[in-house]
This record gives C-alpha cells, structure tokens and sequence, in this order.
C-alpha cells in the first residue's frame, strides 16, 4: 500500500470543519503532532496495517472540537503522548484485531477509550507512563479476547471490564474514580490502590477482583460484592489466612491475619457482611451477600 511521513496534521482546524484520513493497508507515520478536531471534526481510520507510527496526538482540543480514531485489525503506537477529549470530545475506539500502545495518555471529561473483541479478534490497548483519567473519562474493556495493561494511574473518571475483558495495573493507582467490573470481567491489580473505589456490577455474576498482595486495597471501597463474585488473593493461595469482620458505619472491614494473628491486609465493603456470609478459601474470598444482621467481630 501507499506510505506517507507527515509532520505535523490538523483535521478539523475549523468549527465547522471536517477532515478523515483513512488509511487502509498503507502506512502512515507523523513525527510531530497530530490533532484530530481542533475545533471542527477530525477521523482517523485505521485498517488492516501493521502499525501507525505517531509522536503525538491530541483529539478534540477545544469545547467544539471533536477527534475520533477507530481502529481494526491494526495497530496504532503514539510515543510521546496521548489526549483524548482535551477540551472537547475524543475516542479511541479499538475493535476485533485493533492494538494500540501509548505513553502518558490522558482521557479528558469528554473522552473515552474503548476496548470491544466482541465480535471476534483480539483487541488490546498498552498504556505506559503515567495515566490521567480525568472526571467523567472512561476506559472501557469488553469482550473475552479484549484487555487493557495500565502502569499508574489516575483514575478521577471510571474504569469498566466486562463481558471476559480484563484489565490489568501493575502499578499504584491513586484518585476518587472507580473502577467497575461487570459479568465474568477480570481487574487484577498489582499494585496498591490508593482511594480509587471498586464496584461489582449488579449485573456482574462471575466477576473477579485479583490482588497480588492482600494489603493493596486499605484505601478502597469494594462496592456491590455479591453471590457469584470472587475476590483472589493470589500470594495467598497457598496459605491459610483468617478471617474477622468489624461494622464501621456503612461498611464492613475484614481483616485478613496469618495464622501466627499478624495483619496481612484489609479489605472494606460497602454494606454489612456476617462472618458466615463470608467463605476465604486458599485466598479465594467469596459471599452469599450482604445482610442487615449485625456484624461481629469474630475469627
């Protein structure tokens, strides 16, 4: 197919602008900037190519403007930087085959950035460096074949998995977002979350929360946990831990401790748990619900 080395690109420079590129088999790489609805419109589609190569790219700069980037059966790599939806809106839409790597990527207000192997293929979005999901941003992940690998992160937005998506965070994540798992999604998380609330979908049966340790989620709230939700603890899987429960307002701590009683970590859920709703097999922590009975404090 063709190729092109461009510069820097604006499409959609005016309010009622339009500009697409499509590149469809053909190669496309930009060293400088690329925006996508300065204030007008802006589309990049990209298909069947092995990789876009972008230093930069900006969608959506001002409150008219409006950036969208679909790709499929494809793979979009942007270098320096990436933001979505900067004073307008953006999308990054990743569909059956469609792969993107970015580095300190930034979803705004009216930004989002969607995972969807719903139809087939694999599809995958690499974020390095810091990310800012800011307040009413999104990233979503949805379909068995779809997954998001995150390093940290600030989540003042919302993150969702569903449907077999999986959402992994290796590192610490901070903010006053959340993060919402839905049916048979998987978030795994690996380093500690600070202040970033957690919740199981209502309709989220066979959802899974993966901790690597059991003192990553002190500064959370898990929402929702119901029947048919798992959280793991996996450095626990083959150890015996014990369990105790304590009301705190709303909520319920468990307490996770070793068998010698030395605390390993923390976990609190909105609502009120009984102890016997509550089963932590080899760092598997399951429920039969919330209930209005008291809590105690007992092992």
């Amino acid at each position: 197919g063709a190729r092109a080395l461009l510069s820097d690109v604006t499409l959609g420079k005016q309010q009622s602008g339009e500009g697409n590129i499509s590149v469809d088999r053909g190669k496309l790489s930009v060293s400088g900037t690329m925006t996508l609805g300065e204030k007008g419109e802006g589309t990049l589609s990209i298909t069947n190519v092995h990789a876009v190569e972008l230093k930069k790219l900006v969608l959506g700069v001002s409150a008219s403007g409006d950036g969208t980037v679909d790709v499929s059966k494809a793979q979009l790599n942007v270098g320096k930087s990436v933001t979505i939806g900067e004073n307008g809106s953006g999308i990054i839409a990743l569909h059956s085959g469609g792969f993107f790597e970015g580095d300190h990527v930034t979803i705004g207000g009216k930004g989002k950035l969607t995972v969807d192997s719903l139809s087939g293929a694999m599809a995958g979005a690499t974020l390095s460096g810091v990310t800012k999901i800011e307040k009413d941003g999104l990233l979503a992940v949805k379909g068995h074949n779809a997954g998001a690998t995150l390093a940290p992160a600030d989540v003042l937005g919302r993150i969702s998995v569903s449907d077999g998506g999986s959402v992994l965070l290796t590192k610490a994540i901070v903010g006053d977002g959340e993060i919402t798992i839905g049916k048979h999604g998987i978030l795994d998380l690996q380093g500690a979350n600070h202040g970033v609330d957690i919740r199981f979908a209502a309709s989220g049966k066979a959802a899974t929360l993966v901790l690597d340790h059991a003192d990553l989620l002190d500064h959370a709230i898990i929402k929702g946990f119901a029947k048919g939700n798992d959280i793991e603890v996996t450095d626990l899987a083959h150890d015996d831990a014990l369990l105790s429960v304590a009301r705190r307002g709303a909520n319920t701590v468990v307490t996770i401790r070793d068998e010698d009683g030395h605390k390993l970590g923390a976990l609190t859920l909105a609502g009120h748990y009984a102890r016997s709703s509550l089963d932590f097999d080899h760092g598997n922590l399951t429920t039969d619900g919330p209930s209005k009975a008291a809590v105690h404090n007992d092992a």
